[in-house]
């Protein structure tokens, strides 16, 4: 029994340490919501803007108060042509960002899962669909931080 001891408590404190290494550094939120606000007053809603979906995101995915789909879904009045989604998040982490469109018969057109870094700087995921009539981002990520993605639309020039 004496030998079984030192066994026990050294496996016992491997384990401990290895759950410690494994843990998710936790991200400031109330700085990432500080950003998260920042980000959102120095928007522009201009004509190339057809949406915003600012959430908090952890690893369920964004926060959902009617516990329906995660995540924030855009629907637009016609078909519109989706270029990209420029995505954004805080805290030096990464997050998983999955951008879905769907057509007039609200069926899914294309959908995008996308790695980005969490250094506050805009990373474009390119879409390129036609006829999107709404579009839903989400994001996932280990430790909860604020994510901001703008869709963009295509623009035409009439002379």
């Amino acid at each position: 029994m004496r030998r079984l001891l030192p066994l026990l408590v050294l496996s016992g404190s491997a384990l401990l340490l290895s759950s410690c290494a494994t843990a998710a550094p936790a991200v400031d939120l109330d700085a990432a919501q500080a950003w998260l606000q920042e980000v959102q007053d120095a928007e522009s809603d201009g004509p190339g803007a057809a949406g915003v979906a600012a959430m908090q995101v952890g690893p369920e995915g964004s926060a959902s108060d009617s516990g329906a789909d995660q995540g924030i879904r855009l629907d637009f009045d016609t078909p519109t042509t989706l270029t990209r989604a420029d995505a954004q998040c805080y805290g030096g982490e990464t997050v998983d960002v999955t951008v879905t469109t769907f057509d007039d018969a609200d069926a899914t057109a294309l959908s995008l899962t996308e790695t980005i870094p969490c250094d506050e700087s805009v990373h474009e995921i390119v879409l390129g669909t036609a006829g999107a009539t709404a579009v839903l981002v989400d994001g996932r990520t280990d430790s909860p931080t604020y994510l901001h993605v703008t869709v963009l639309q295509e623009m035409t020039v009439e002379r």
